[in-house]
């Protein structure tokens, strides 16, 4: 009997012993949880930074993963060039302010390629646009510029108008200015190409549309000096004579304004050259 009870107590703990050995039925602390359902925890993942955060947010893009598509509407010249009238105000500002060179930047570029070497020729027309728009708001004020061609740009608001997805037109032809007649369609043209819209012509420059655009603008040069010299010296200028004298002017015609500047004895009777006297004018940016 004594020999059962001995057996059956050595069987009790060695089943208690196997049992301890196990997990602990008791809840984890928060100190000893595992991750990932592993006790030695779920590997973590690798994190990269991002510097662009610190970048302009409005213009900043985060990086995309390989072969995923582009954002809509992101061209090449950034966001804004996906609406066509962005375009239009770049261009208005750009004559406003005579830059040339950024104004055919807006342009295809093999369309206005062939006339790049000859914009130092161009240069005087916006010194002597520059000029006489001063003159005008002296003598007219400055709100008739805006009725005047060539004149006012920097206040002007033109809306394109849509063709297709691809395609708008916009309306007067401001670019008269820089291609004269020899590009003188009453509107300009835009298409969207790779997500950014450009100007286009109807066909590319040539190297005899360059040649009749200098001489264009040689003309036009004289004809402006011609206009500057009647407004600057006039007690007062008639509105509708100067809208005439400036439609020819940019049309590539002979301009006939009033007589010269009346000038005192002693003074001299030759005008001194405009303001930057290498033709290129104020905010001129040589290519």
């Amino acid at each position: 009997m004594m020999r059962n009870r001995l057996a059956l107590a050595c069987g009790l703990c060695a089943t208690w012993l196997a049992c301890s050995c196990g997990e602990s039925q008791e809840p984890p602390s928060r100190y000893s949880r595992t991750l990932g359902g592993k006790k030695e925890g779920a590997p973590l993942p690798r994190v990269a930074a991002d510097p662009g955060i610190l970048r302009d947010q409005k213009t900043y893009q985060p990086p995309r993963p390989p072969g995923a598509p582009a954002p809509v509407g992101i061209g090449q010249v950034g966001e804004a060039s996906a609406q066509p009238g962005t375009a239009v105000s770049a261009l208005l500002k750009a004559l406003s302010e005579g830059q040339v060179a950024v104004a055919l930047k807006l342009y295809r570029a093999e369309d206005v390629a062939a006339l790049n070497d000859s914009l130092e020729k161009i240069f005087p027309t916006f010194t002597w646009l520059d000029r006489l728009q001063t003159a005008v708001v002296e003598k007219l004020g400055a709100g008739k510029t805006g009725q005047l061609p060539g004149l006012g740009l920097a206040g002007m608001t033109l809306e394109p108008r849509m063709q297709d997805a691809e395609h708008a037109t916009v309306s007067p032809n401001i670019a008269l200015v820089i291609f004269g007649p020899v590009k003188a369609s009453p509107s300009m043209a835009l298409v969207l190409e790779k997500g950014a819209w450009k100007f286009k012509l109807d066909s590319p420059l040539t190297a005899a549309d360059v040649e009749a655009i200098v001489g264009f603008h040689a003309k036009l040069q004289t004809a402006l000096e011609q206009i500057v010299d009647w407004v600057e010296g006039s007690q007062t200028v008639d509105l509708a004579q100067l809208l005439t004298a400036l439609e020819q002017a940019l049309k590539g015609e002979d301009v006939q304004v009033g007589g010269p500047a009346p000038t005192t004895q002693g003074e001299p009777t030759t005008r001194p050259e405009p303001a930057g006297g290498d033709g290129r004018g104020r905010g001129i940016i040589k290519p």
